[in-house]
């Protein structure tokens, strides 16, 4: 085993497995400012987290309009408050963040799961029956807050 350690072998692989779960599935360690926390506990995580149990849906979201919204703003706009509020996912409730580096931001850009189900980390930790009662919002959710009159379809 000292062997291993010494030709820093065990080392590489560790921090090789390290940056595939972490980075792989949108599981970040931050600090408590750049958290994505909410004051019941719950956090959103971003697409990939939600990716691991819900392949079908998540393949079919990649490619859609929703996915690639924030995209379709310029640069100007992509600090806009008012566009962010509809292009982004969780904008200042802890998923997208005028405040955040881009790299911490990017998992949040678009609408995603997160953006009409609310933060899923509650959701993805629960256990069995459990899972269903974490989800913040089920077949109840309002798209009126982006599509509406004031955002045409021009816009949309």
């Amino acid at each position: 085993m000292a062997l291993l350690f010494k030709k820093g072998k065990l080392m590489r692989v560790m921090i090789a497995a390290y940056f595939f779960i972490f980075m792989t599935f949108g599981i970040y360690i931050s600090s408590p400012e750049s958290s994505a926390q909410q004051n019941d506990g719950n956090s959103y995580t971003g697409p990939n987290t939600c990716k691991m149990c819900h392949p079908k849906n998540h393949k079919s979201w990649v490619d859609s309009k929703m996915a690639k919204t924030f995209n379709r703003l310029n640069d100007e706009n992509k600090k806009n408050k008012s566009c962010l509020s509809c292009h982004a996912t969780g904008f200042e409730k802890g998923g997208y963040a005028t405040k955040k580096p881009p790299e911490e931001n990017k998992k949040f850009e678009g609408v995603s799961c997160e953006a009409c189900h609310g933060p899923g980390n509650n959701h993805f930790k629960a256990k069995g029956d459990e899972k269903k009662k974490k989800i913040i919002l089920g077949k109840d959710v309002d798209c009126k807050p982006c599509h509406s009159i004031h955002n045409p379809p021009s816009m949309q």
